[in-house]
């Protein structure tokens, strides 16, 4: 039997590989552990991992930040990520600065943002 055609696809009637021997015996597994871990359980491990990143424990602050923010990005969108944050950064700058003299020329607008 022919196992692929002469395109590189696979032919009709290919059986394909044997598949993982032990992905039933990991399903298994995985259940029993999950019936076993309640959200307490959880909520603790986490209280657990933020503990040890606060006294300086690299590895618990690489795998805290990684599992809730996610890896940082890298190459392209890192750096369109960042240049949007720059001209964000220099717009509010400015919105900042106009403000600052903006209260100066009026008083009604000084006194706005003494209240706030």
């Amino acid at each position: 039997m022919v196992d692929r055609l002469p395109n590189g696809t696979f032919a009709i009637g290919n059986a394909g590989g044997p598949g993982n021997p032990h992905a039933g015996q990991v399903a298994l597994l995985r259940t029993a552990m999950l019936a076993a871990v309640t959200g307490d359980d959880i909520a603790k491990i986490t209280r657990k991992l933020v503990a040890m990143a606060e006294t300086g424990d690299l590895k618990a602050m690489e795998l805290l930040l990684s599992r809730t923010i996610g890896k940082p990005e890298s190459g392209p969108a890192l750096a369109l990520q960042i240049n949007n944050q720059a001209s964000d950064g220099r717009a509010l700058a400015s919105e900042v600065v106009a403000r600052i003299q903006a209260s100066r020329e009026s008083p009604e607008l000084l006194a706005i943002a003494e209240k706030t």
